[in-house]
Order: C-alpha cells, then structure tokens, then sequence
C-alpha cells in the first residue's frame, strides 16, 4: 500500500488494487511492516477499515449518507428476545 507517486504500491490508500477494476485486498498484507504480537487484532482492525470504505463508495454511488441507514434503537430492541436472538418475521 502505498501513494500514487509510489510506483512499486500495489495498492492505493483505500485498498484497491492498482490496475484491476473492482478489486480490493483486506488482510494483513497490506502492512507495510509487521508488528511483533499476533496479527489478529490488526487483521480485524484492516477488515473493518475496508467494510466502511466499500460502505462509503456504496452510499456515494446510491446518494445516501450514513444518517439515511441507521437504524432506530428502540425498534432494534423490540427485535431481540431475552436471550439476544434477533426474531424474524
């Protein structure tokens, strides 16, 4: 990963994949050094970076904003039994 002036990047700044249309990579791989502990929380922190960048160019394509999808916390709540499962009608 790395700047467009960067000609030895592979990917932009936002995880796309130089050169291929449609493609994004979400792993560790896209470190440019890795840490000395376990990859896993930096693997989880890479992939919610790149759900929210996918879901910002979706919500740019749709004209949406992020106030038109969230969702009310009274009726989520009314969704949710007891025992933290969601009841689907």
């Amino acid at each position: 990963m790395g700047t467009d002036d960067d000609p030895m990047a592979v990917l932009d700044p936002e995880l796309r994949v130089r050169g291929v249309k449609g493609l994004r990579v979400a792993d560790t791989s896209v470190m440019p050094l890795l840490n000395q502990g376990h990859t896993q929380m930096p693997a989880y922190a890479i992939g919610e970076k790149a759900a929210d960048l996918i879901k910002g160019a979706f919500l740019q394509l749709n004209g949406e904003t992020a106030e038109d999808i969230k969702m009310d916390a009274n009726a989520a709540k009314s969704d949710v039994n007891r025992d933290g499962t969601l009841v689907l009608n």
